[in-house]
């Protein structure tokens, strides 16, 4: 937004399995809010360890108990009233391989079967729906969404597996994706809306490009856009008006980053894959 148009927010994940079985503990934790930047730090913890006793203050630091929706609440849902207004707003889950950043931003989409949950990309599409059809506005809106894999410095469709390798232009207002699809939204019933949005979501992820790490057995290997498109106007108010007026075009972009990494490749395959993760960054 205008007035605070970037915000940090850091979640730790839980211990996998193997980690707990290996004994490790958690190397951070969260030492509440800093007075005087009204901001949560996050302290590494170990006499040993070069970074130990540093501290690192965020907007908000999420500790391992909090919930997806918690995450939510605190982190994005005040970027939608500016985006309704018609501002492009930006939502991004950036760390390395294996951080959480699929499950924090798909939930059950990308993990299905554990009980995750939406992510953060599909309670804020669904936080949109909501919002616009609870709205008293005159205004009228389409809704789209679109959904773009960039792997290995392509660019992919993930509702239209066909359209592979798209080109990109850039334009004075930003840059166009050329042939890439949307889904129109009906706007008529919220509840349809968010069934249908689940399955896109479901249906975009299993066309992304994943491979085994050391890190994940399912480690993303590509970037994901979700682009939600609101166009807004107001109608002709009489049949001699021909041209709708107040026209509004504005973009929420909601990105799950591939991970970062620095490792030893297994193969030629994979350390080209993983260059070109970090040269997407």
């Amino acid at each position: 937004m205008a007035d605070n148009p970037i915000t940090a927010f850091v979640r730790l994940r839980p211990l996998s399995d193997s980690e707990r079985e290996r004994g490790e503990e958690s190397a951070w934790r969260v030492r509440g809010t800093v007075l005087k930047l009204r901001r949560e730090a996050l302290q590494r913890e170990g006499r040993a360890d070069w970074l130990a006793d540093s501290e690192y203050a965020f907007n908000a630091v999420f500790g391992e108990g909090a919930s997806t929706a918690d995450v939510y609440t605190r982190a994005a849902e005040n970027a939608l009233p500016a985006f309704i207004r018609g501002e492009n707003c930006t939502i991004l889950a950036y760390g390395q391989t294996a951080s959480g950043k699929s499950f924090s931003m798909l939930g059950d989409a990308a993990i299905p079967g554990i009980g995750a949950g939406p992510g953060l990309v599909g309670l804020a599409i669904e936080d949109v729906l909501r919002r616009l059809a609870s709205s008293s506005t005159t205004r009228r809106h389409k809704v789209s969404l679109s959904c773009l894999e960039v792997y290995n410095e392509q660019c992919n469709d993930l509702l239209a597996p066909e359209l592979t390798n798209l080109k990109l232009f850039e334009r004075a207002d930003g840059v166009l994706v050329s042939g890439l699809s949307e889904y129109n939204f009906g706007l008529g019933s919220v509840a349809e809306d968010t069934e249908k949005l689940t399955v896109l979501l479901r249906t975009a992820e299993r066309q992304r490009h994943v491979g085994s790490t050391l890190s994940n057995d399912r480690s993303s290997r590509s970037h994901l856009l979700c682009m939600l498109t609101v166009d807004s106007w107001v109608a002709p108010a009489s049949a001699g008006e021909v041209a709708p007026a107040g026209v509004q075009h504005c973009t929420l972009q909601l990105v799950d980053l591939a991970g970062s990494e620095r490792r030893q490749a297994a193969s030629d395959h994979q350390g080209h894959e993983g260059a070109t993760i970090n040269k997407s960054l």
